[in-house]
């Protein structure tokens, strides 16, 4: 589905809650089978961003106590992620024996994203050469909160389109008796082959207050050359800030203040 085409700016009211891009590759079984030693190395002494913390966590949803007791091929399946941080704990990196991912709170636009992702990737190129990538993915998550400080529950109706609403814009409904909604919708990407977009969006409560998430997964699970990555992440990234106007109202827009990218002002994060 084209999304419409809109001019890129910045928003000085920044709706990004995070941006995670996550390369899917066939399992290295080197990154379980070996601490990543050679691998946090290069990212914590890196120029630029450096990632000093370390941490580790399993992959999949059991419990740390109900581990021991399953079978062994079930057990085989569970695999340790390595997470690497920035002092600020704003960027992470993190490793897996099937996947590289990097995510940031910290977003400012898509040229400083993809300049790091590329170091990254070249990092995990040079120690463990991934054959090719399963999956390509690249999210993006806004959280868009009442602009004025004050809940009110009808203002989704001046801030989200009404054909994203449902329920929340019907005639007859109050949207504060509307209690829970979340969407999730497949939309596949014509013009850019075998990739589409899964559109999650609805109300969640951030901080103590009422928000309305829109979260856009832009993704192929077509097998993709590690050196085609980059292309297509950049084509992923234009059709995101085209959902993401595509879903609120010009009312909005104006009130998260765009400006140009070559506004002096231009210090927050880009659209979507």
């Amino acid at each position: 589905m084209p999304f419409p085409e809109f001019e890129r700016c910045i928003y000085q009211k920044n709706p990004l809650e995070a941006v995670i891009c996550q390369l899917r590759f066939p399992t290295v079984l080197r990154v379980d089978s070996e601490q990543p030693a050679v691998f946090q190395d290069a990212v914590r002494m890196k120029s630029g961003r450096a990632y000093p913390l370390y941490e580790t966590r399993r992959d999949g949803n059991v419990p740390a106590e109900v581990e021991p007791l399953l079978p062994p091929e079930i057990g085989q399946l569970i695999s340790t992620v390595h997470d690497f941080s920035s002092a600020d704990h704003k960027w992470t990196i993190s490793l897996n024996r099937g996947f590289l991912a990097l995510s940031t709170k910290d977003y400012w636009r898509w040229e400083e994203f993809e300049e790091e992702l590329s170091e990254i990737m070249q990092i995990l190129q040079r120690i463990y050469s991934p054959a090719f990538l399963t999956r390509l993915g690249l999210r993006y998550q806004n959280v868009i909160r009442p602009l004025s400080g004050k809940e009110d529950p009808n203002i989704w109706k001046t801030y989200i389109q009404e054909y994203i609403l449902g329920e929340l814009a019907g005639p007859n409904i109050e949207a504060g008796d509307v209690l829970n909604v979340f969407t999730r919708t497949v939309i596949r990407l014509k013009n850019i082959p075998s990739s589409q977009v899964l559109l999650q969006h609805g109300l969640a409560d951030f901080d103590g207050s009422r928000c309305y998430v829109i979260d856009g997964d832009f993704y192929t699970e077509q097998k993709t050359e590690v050196n085609d990555a980059i292309p297509l992440l950049r084509k992923f990234k234009e059709k995101s800030g085209r959902l993401f106007r595509w879903c609120i109202t010009s009312e909005l827009h104006q009130a998260m203040e765009p400006v140009s990218l070559t506004d002096d002002r231009a210090k927050r994060s880009e659209c979507a």
